[in-house]
């Protein structure tokens, strides 16, 4: 299962600066990134053994590709999610305001496994206010799930 990692804080009002990572990622795979607002624990996919964490209405961020060496499992995902929600202001539904609960998960397809679709781990967090820094701003903003299922 694919660690979900973020750095940054959380904003709704800044361009920039919090950027989701999946890293241990299989390589050339296509990937995009789940969002929203609710959590769940939903088991996904046939056979799988992962966990949907975020619960519909649910938005997909654009699709990425893994990258990585060929015969490793050195592939990662990055995206900077205060940049995807200052390009699309209502990805998260409006208006974007401090104290929002988001959650996040990566979708990750591999055509030649079975099932062919798997999750990352879920990660929430909370929206700060612009401008906010320090530890407290930073304590308030992220919150990692005790378990793996969001």
């Amino acid at each position: 299962m694919a660690a979900l990692t973020a750095t940054g804080l959380p904003s709704a009002g800044l361009p920039s600066g919090f950027v989701l990572s999946a890293g241990g990622v299989d390589v050339r795979r296509s990937a995009l990134f789940l969002h929203g607002r609710t959590a769940t624990a939903l088991p996904f996919g046939s056979g799988g053994s992962s966990w949907l964490c975020v619960a519909a209405p649910l938005r997909r961020a654009p699709r990425l590709d893994s990258g990585g060496s060929a015969g490793a499992c050195d592939g990662s995902l990055a995206l900077d999610f205060n940049a995807l929600l200052a390009a699309n202001p209502a990805a998260l539904g409006a208006p974007l305001v401090a104290g929002l609960s988001c959650r996040a998960q990566a979708w990750l397809r591999d055509p030649q496994a079975s099932p062919n679709r798997r999750l990352s781990v879920g990660l929430s967090f909370v929206l700060c206010q612009p401008g906010a820094t320090g530890p407290r701003a930073r304590d308030r903003g992220l919150r990692v799930p005790p378990a793996d299922r969001g």
